[in-house]
This record gives C-alpha cells, sequence and structure tokens, in this order.
C-alpha cells in the first residue's frame, strides 16, 4: 500500500510540473480559392524537467460560418531522445485519430483528422511526453491545419419562399398567355 502511494504522489509531482504553452497561429488565406485557409505549427521540447507538456494552439483569424477543416499532427524520429508519444491531441475537444508507424529506421508518432465541420474558433491541444526515458532530450513534431468555408445549407423556409415565388410567377405568366 505504502508502494502505491507513492507512486501516485510521484506521479502528481511529474503531471505537476508539465510543461504549457499557448500559441497563436495564423492561418492563411489561398490566393487562387478564398475559401481555402491552412496553418503549419509545431513546438521543439527539450526541458528534462518538463518532459510531460500540454500545447494550445488558436489560430486566427476567427472565420465565421460552417467550417470544414482536416489536420495532421506528427513527430518522427530515429532515436528515443526525440520521440513524443501523444496522449491526446484535440481540435474543439475533438479527439484527432493516434497511430504509430514504424519505417525503415524512422518511426513516426501521428494524429490525423479527417474532414469535419466546425464553426467558431479552432482551438487545438496537444498533450504528450517528450524525450522517452533518456535523461537529454530534443523532441519536435509539426502539423498543418487546412481549413475551408462551407456555402450554408439553406433552411427549409428558404425553400418554402422560393417554390412560392415561383408559383407566383407561373400564375402571373398564365394569367398573362390567357389575356393575350
Amino acid at each position: 500500500m505504502h508502494k502505491i502511494l507513492c507512486a501516485l504522489l510521484i506521479s502528481l509531482a511529474t503531471l505537476g510540473s508539465a510543461g504549457a504553452a499557448d500559441f497563436d497561429v495564423d492561418l492563411v488565406q489561398s490566393a487562387q480559392d478564398q475559401s481555402l485557409w491552412s496553418a503549419n505549427f509545431g513546438n521543439t521540447i527539450n526541458d528534462p524537467g518538463n518532459a510531460w507538456f500540454s500545447d494550445t494552439f488558436t489560430f486566427t483569424p476567427e472565420l465565421a460560418g460552417a467550417l470544414s477543416v482536416d489536420g495532421t499532427v506528427v513527430n518522427f524520429y530515429t532515436k528515443m531522445s526525440q520521440s513524443i508519444f501523444f496522449d491526446s491531441v484535440l481540435l474543439n475537444g475533438i479527439k484527432m485519430i493516434k497511430s504509430t508507424v514504424d519505417g525503415a529506421g524512422t518511426t513516426y508518432h501521428l494524429a490525423t483528422l479527417p474532414s469535419t465541420h466546425f464553426s467558431g474558433p479552432l482551438t487545438l491541444t496537444v498533450s504528450g511526453f517528450a524525450g522517452g526515458e533518456a535523461d537529454a532530450f530534443s523532441a519536435s513534431y509539426s502539423g498543418t491545419l487546412n481549413v475551408s468555408t462551407v456555402a450554408p445549407v439553406p433552411e427549409p423556409e428558404t425553400y418554402a419562399m422560393m417554390l412560392a415565388g415561383l408559383g407566383a410567377v407561373g400564375m402571373l405568366a398564365r394569367r398573362r398567355r390567357h389575356q393575350a
């Protein structure tokens, strides 16, 4: 029991010393298509006292209306001192899909978000552990967010008004044809 209590206290102390950073990231509008925006972001964690981290990225400008968003966050590494294990990656509270891929001498941790609809300000939170068990480490991750504005879907009342207007125009055309 004493060992479990000590382990719990050490874990809580480690979490309490976790590094946290806030970043403002500019969304850049496409010159070819005014409805497309993108942003690149990332961070390097190299403080052994703060291997646990939680970074928050706020994307500006705040785009109005319905948005379709997809994105990726990735960490490539060849040594454990360069590794980042993502605990959670959330965009406006929606979990991104995490995976690990082993390649020829390179491993990467990845979090992806397929095209998902959002509205309002976009805030991404990346949390995890850097450097494996190494005493000295420098681990980086980077990501891309792609945003497109979505044309609003008309409300049912809009369709009803349009049909009523077309009916009125049809009736006027019919009257004119009978009068001629």
